[in-house]
């Protein structure tokens, strides 16, 4: 392309589909791909970000060629120095050894994670940093909002107070991997305490401070 689209416009996006539904389509007819419900899944889109899927190397390599050749043919250009290659096993503990991947002829970077749409997507298939990243705008941005003058407008009705808990009872509940846990095993495996005892923890903090006059009443 000798021009490229305008950064912001709201038809940009509608070109770049338009463009990308040719690679897309000589992606798809190669047939290679992994399985998702007996149906074959070899290439992600999301505005300019591109996955492609792949159950083997060779095979990687093949949609690798066809997706750079397409793109090629167009006038465009893939960034190279943004691209990387995460091998999964379905074994951890199997040692695997292959050639690198390459992409007009470059060599990709091979790492064992990498972000895709905010989201951390790991060779070790577990979703621990997420789940930090998750539970530490949490208990920055929502937690204090919930506890805000705990010891002023403290519920002490049974109904307020799983009213409050609540909120971090369904949070907890949607991380990944803990939608199955009782809720105290979510806590005790995400290194919270319940709202309540955390309330009750603030109650004896101010008692202490006022029995040792750290804190003056008027």
């Amino acid at each position: 392309m000798k021009n490229g689209t305008r950064q912001g416009s709201f038809i940009s996006p509608y070109f770049f589909t338009v463009y990308m539904r040719c690679v897309t389509k000589d992606v798809i007819q190669t047939g290679i791909g992994c399985h998702i419900g007996n149906k074959p899944v070899c290439i992600l889109l999301y505005a300019d970000d591109i996955v492609i899927l792949a159950p083997s190397w060779c095979a990687l390599q093949c949609l690798l060629n066809v997706c750079a050749d397409s793109i090629t043919k167009l006038g465009m250009s893939l960034n190279v120095s943004k691209s990387v290659t995460i091998p999964y096993r379905t074994a951890r503990h199997v040692p695997y050894s292959f050639s690198d991947f390459t992409l007009n002829g470059i060599i990709l970077n091979t790492v064992d994670s990498s972000k895709y749409l905010g989201n951390i997507i790991s060779a070790r298939d577990d979703d621990n940093r997420d789940i930090m990243l998750l539970l530490r705008a949490y208990t920055t941005y929502v937690r204090p909002i919930v506890e805000h003058d705990p010891v002023v407008s403290s519920p002490y009705t049974v109904k307020d107070i799983d009213t409050v808990e609540s909120v971090q009872r369904r949070f907890t509940k949607r991380l990944p991997g803990y939608n199955s846990l009782a809720y105290s095993e979510r806590l005790k495996r995400a290194n919270l305490l319940s709202l309540e005892l955390r309330r009750l923890h603030f109650d004896l903090v101010w008692c202490y401070k006022i029995l040792y006059f750290y804190i003056y009443l008027l």
